[in-house]
């Protein structure tokens, strides 16, 4: 977080009333992860102690009940002042995780601000796989670029900087052959992304056999971001294949209205921040739902949609 953000969001953060007590804010990270292992998994934390600045604390990641994963933090934080930890790699996880992060600090008395919950999932589509990626640049399309990687950091398909050089709608046609955890690095040379005040762009990863999104990417990702996604061989770990639901999501974005189709019921539907709270909740009985979202806030959700008994997770942004 830069300056500017933090002094932006000091500008609505609490009070500090205890002389020990650190919150637990959000989560950055990616939703997605692959081959059971969630990388680059970071919280922002904050210290709110009359007492004085925060020294040492203790980061868990939980699931069922269980710490998977802790990241001992050291340093010199301030009051009022933010800093992320980063969990380099949770590994072990099932296809999807309901994940509690924690911050433990001794002599903490305010306990209620020290945990969040996030929703992860593991994305999973059969080998061979035929993908088109969409890229809607804004306008300055120069700016953008990205790679796709294996899980040996081994380059699969590239566009360089400066490759793009109108603002019209782009796509790249991408077959994998072989089974393989896929990393897709995102670029933006200015560093703010492809969004806002120079035009509304994003990206789109597509299963071109199905026409299924696998993945969207909102253009408000700064300098870069990471996502994954996995090419399996087939009949291994494919329970949240996105081709097996055969989900759609539209419109993407969207304001009041998001349609939702599959090719078996669906039993529930949750509307989730991106730190994981539940905003809106859904229960039906139907291969087709139409969800009334309006006056929810503008900004990136996710949708965890459970259908024929196993769940998937689709990104959802509301303009």
């Amino acid at each position: 977080m830069n300056a500017a953000e933090l002094y932006a969001f000091m500008g609505d953060c609490p009070n500090a009333t205890e002389q020990i007590d650190v919150a637990l804010l959000n989560y950055e990270g990616p939703v997605s992860y692959c081959d059971g292992q969630l990388n680059n998994a970071g919280v922002v934390i904050q210290n709110l102690s009359l007492q004085g600045n925060l020294m040492q604390a203790t980061v868990n990641a939980i699931l069922d009940g269980n710490v998977i994963a802790t990241v001992a933090y050291s340093g010199d934080l301030p009051l009022y002042a933010l800093e992320t930890v980063l969990f380099e790699s949770i590994t072990n996880l099932p296809d999807t995780a309901s994940l509690t992060f924690q911050i433990v600090v001794e002599g903490d008395t305010y306990l209620e601000n020290n945990e969040i919950d996030v929703d992860v999932t593991q994305t999973a589509i059969e080998a061979p796989l035929t993908f088109t990626i969409e890229v809607q640049p804004d306008n300055y399309p120069t700016e953008v670029s990205f790679e796709l990687l294996d899980e040996n950091g081994n380059l699969l398909y590239e566009v360089a900087e400066g490759s793009l050089t109108i603002s019209d709608l782009h796509t790249f046609d991408i077959t994998i052959n072989e089974a393989t955890c896929i990393t897709w690095n995102i670029y933006d040379s200015y560093g703010d992304g492809i969004c806002c005040n120079y035009g509304d762009g994003y990206l789109r990863l597509i299963n071109t056999e199905t026409s299924e999104e696998i993945l969207y990417v909102n253009g408000e990702y700064g300098s870069g971001i990471t996502e994954l996604f996995a090419a399996l061989n087939p009949g291994v770990g494919i329970s949240e294949s996105i081709g097996t639901h055969n989900i759609q999501v539209y419109p993407n974005p969207a304001n009041e209205m998001v349609y939702i189709s599959a090719n078996s019921n669906i039993q529930q539907i949750e509307l989730l921040s991106q730190d994981g709270r539940i905003i809106r909740e859904f229960d039906t009985n139907s291969a087709a739902v139409n969800l009334n979202i309006s006056g929810v806030a503008p900004d990136v959700y996710y949708l965890k949609i459970v259908s024929s008994n196993q769940v998937t997770t689709k990104k959802l942004v509301i303009e």
